[in-house]
C-alpha cells in the first residue's frame, strides 16, 4: 500500500465512552462513501474492537492517555489504522494462536 494520506483524523482519551464519538464519525464517512448497512455493520464492530482494545490493553485506561483514529480511502479500500500511547510488545514474543499447544 502507498502512504496513507488519512481524510479524518481524531484523537480521545482512554475513556470507553469515546468509541461512540468516534462510532459516529465513521458511520457518517461510511454513509457518505455509500458503504452499505451490512458493510457499515462489519467495519463499526472492528473499529470498537480496535478502539476498545487500544484504552484497555494499550493504554491501561489511563484518561490522560490519547487515541489515534484515523480514517480515509487507499484506491477502493476505506483504512481504519488506531493507535495508543501504551509502551506495545513485541509480537515475536507471543506464541501462535492457531498451533494446538496453544488451543483452549
Amino acid at each position: 500500500m502507498d502512504a496513507f494520506n488519512p481524510e479524518v483524523q481524531l484523537t480521545i482519551g482512554s475513556r470507553f465512552e469515546n468509541i461512540e464519538l468516534v462510532k459516529v464519525v465513521l458511520d457518517d464517512c461510511l454513509q457518505r462513501l455509500g458503504a452499505d448497512g451490512d458493510a457499515r455493520h462489519w467495519i463499526e464492530i472492528a473499529m470498537r474492537e480496535a478502539v476498545a482494545n487500544a484504552i484497555k490493553h494499550g493504554n491501561h485506561q489511563d484518561p490522560t492517555k490519547k487515541v489515534a483514529v484515523e480514517m480515509g480511502i487507499d484506491g477502493d479500500e476505506i483504512v481504519i489504522s488506531v493507535a495508543d500511547e501504551g509502551s506495545g510488545f513485541d509480537p515475536t514474543t507471543v506464541h501462535d494462536p492457531l498451533a494446538p499447544e496453544n488451543r483452549f
